[in-house]
């Protein structure tokens, strides 16, 4: 069995060199293009978010590895149903024990209030006070509703399932949008929540607002968002953007309102470790299954 990794840097060592001790292995860095070219002649990819998987499938290839939980950077219309996609979806119980991209949401709540200056203030903003709407109560947005809290702010909720949500903590998305000071969404990107965030959405949402975004840069019309990011003081610091707002990002009127940090936020040594030894485990046992 032969396995192409293009993206090796986004992996453990322990990981790459227990599968080379297995198999057949081409794990060095490989631009997109190139990786189209030669995938047919491999069984196995290995890869992140850095590489889409996304070309016609070829007829060798057995297994997508991707120690991720969305994967919305493999293109599954392309491929026959004998590949299989070894990934962290929807693993509940292990995921608990992921903490990264929690800690870089509140992270990334910080360095917004220090960065940003709201009603153009001269000096910069604490947590302590805070209407904080917090949008999608899953994994990230159960650990931190409660840190949020301990620290002062006025913590407020949205899911789609009302009932999994403290009742004295529901808000409507229409009521959040319009009165939180900061706006963190925490939801997967699929057919129902892409652009669940459109033109009506985007203007109502309140003057000197922050949005927190370590979702999925498509939940939003970003062309919309972008504009009202242009023409508003609403302010934006997120992990993942979408191709319009990436191919906007150097204009210069919005640099003072957007944070980017490149999809990062799950990418820690200890959550790297633990995830990759996850899928590599999940893979090795399906392996073992097909030869029983």
């Amino acid at each position: 069995m032969k396995i192409i990794c293009p993206c090796p840097s986004d992996f453990s060592d322990q990981m790459l060199n227990k599968l080379k001790k297995k198999f057949k292995c081409n794990f060095r860095e490989i631009k997109q293009d190139k990786l189209n070219r030669i995938i047919k002649d491999y069984d196995v990819v290995l890869t992140r978010f850095n590489r889409e998987i996304a070309f016609k499938n070829p007829n060798n290839l057995e297994y997508i590895i991707t120690p991720t939980t969305g994967t919305n950077h493999i293109d599954k219309r392309y491929f026959k149903s004998k590949t299989k996609i070894i990934s962290l979806f929807g693993e509940i119980k292990f995921l608990k024990n992921v903490n990264a991209s929690a800690e870089f949401t509140i992270y990334l709540i910080l360095k917004a209030l220090k960065k940003f200056r709201l009603f153009n203030n001269k000096l910069s903003n604490e947590i302590y006070g805070k209407f904080i709407g917090i949008i999608g109560y899953g994994r990230i947005g159960k650990k931190i509703y409660p840190i949020l809290e301990k620290m002062g702010a006025k913590v407020y909720i949205y899911d789609v399932k009302k009932s999994i949500v403290p009742k004295k903590k529901y808000k409507t998305l229409k009521q959040l949008l319009k009165v939180s000071d900061i706006l963190s969404f925490h939801i997967p990107l699929n057919s129902e929540n892409e652009n669940i965030i459109g033109k009506n959405e985007i203007n109502h949402l309140k003057e000197n607002m922050i949005i927190i975004n370590t979702s999925r840069g498509e939940i939003f019309d970003e062309r919309h968002l972008l504009k009202k990011i242009l023409k508003s003081n609403i302010f934006y610091a997120t992990d993942v953007l979408g191709k319009y707002f990436l191919n906007n990002l150097k204009n210069k009127k919005i640099q003072n309102k957007v944070i980017y940090t490149g999809h990062i936020a799950g990418l820690t040594n200890e959550s790297v470790k633990m995830t990759d030894e996850f899928v590599l485990k999940k893979f090795l046992k399906d392996i073992r299954n097909k030869k029983n």
